[in-house]
Parts: C-alpha cells; structure tokens; sequence
C-alpha cells in the first residue's frame, strides 16, 4: 500500500509525509528520492521512476561545477545554513547521493551520474581529501570565495568527515 499512500501522480513524485487523517504534504526532498532508489521497479514503474527523476532535476539538483553534484534535503525558503535549525532544510547531505545515483541508473541517467561523479571527486580534491566528504552543504547563496574561480559552488558546512556520508560504490560500478 506504500505507492498508494505516498504516490502523487499530479506531480510526479512522493509525497513528503501523510499523516493519519489523510493530510498530505508535497514539499520535495530528498526522502522521495531515498524511497524511490529503494523501492525500483518492484513497486514504481519505469514511466513513474522517470517522473520522480524529472521533478528531481527541475527541482532538487544542486550543481558544483556546472555538473550535477547532490540533491537538497528539502525544497525550503531557508536557503542559508547558520546552524542545526536549518539542518533539515535546503541543504545538500553527501549521504543522499548513492540514493539519487541509484535513481539515475534506474532510469538510465549515465552522463548524469558520470557529472556527479566528476563534481563529487572535484570537491574531495579541492575542498577536502580524496574519498572524504563534508556531511553537510549550503547553498552558495549570495558570492562565495572559491580557489576555483567559481562562487556558485555549494558550500561545506559541517563536519569534514562523515561516515554515512562516505560511499565509493558508484565510483567502482562507473568509473
């Protein structure tokens, strides 16, 4: 009963959260995302997956380089990370990617995972070290500094080493 619950066919994607009298939330996050990645095609069709990856690229994608990087936790007017407030907020967590990266080899995606990839392994050799990443990202809100000579890179914010935040899987499966 999970697709029947959470499944909004209006938008293409899942609901955020159904409470129990039936009130549905459609904020966009990466929960949906998660779920998707989980579920497959044992309970989404390839059509429907497609729709989740669509509204995920007009929606969550954050880019690190002009190529996509990670997707926000949520959709949210609170763009700037200060603190654990906006922890569950518009940021980006390292943690969701093999997730969207599942989503994108669902639907047959491989440039697009190729350019998370890239933009994931650029931070580590820039911002961090080799396979390390940050737990948590704002959003590169107003004009950041940058080595690069880009300022509209998402910025790291937390925690330099993250264990959930570390997965190399993909790297092994498509480079």
């Amino acid at each position: 009963s999970y697709k029947d619950v959470f499944w909004n066919d209006q938008e293409g994607f899942l609901y955020n959260l159904v409470d129990a009298n039936g009130r549905k939330d459609t904020t966009r996050g990466s929960p949906a995302v998660v779920a998707a990645s989980m579920l497959g095609t044992d309970v989404f069709s390839k059509d429907e997956l497609r729709r989740v990856w669509d509204t995920t690229r007009d929606n969550l994608i954050i880019e690190r380089g002009g190529k996509a990087f990670g997707i926000l936790v949520k959709d949210s007017d609170e763009r700037i990370y200060y603190g654990d407030e906006q922890y569950h907020e518009a940021v980006v967590w390292p943690r969701d990617t093999p997730y969207l990266i599942g989503l994108l080899e669902s639907v047959g995606e491989k440039d697009v995972i190729r350019d998370v990839l890239d933009s994931n392994l650029a931070h580590m050799v820039e911002e961090q070290a080799v396979f390390y990443n940050n737990e948590l990202f704002s959003l590169p809100e107003g004009r950041n500094p940058s080595s690069t000579g880009n300022n509209d890179d998402p910025v790291p914010v937390k925690n330099p080493v993250q264990y959930w935040s570390q997965w190399m899987d993909a790297y092994l499966r498509h480079r």
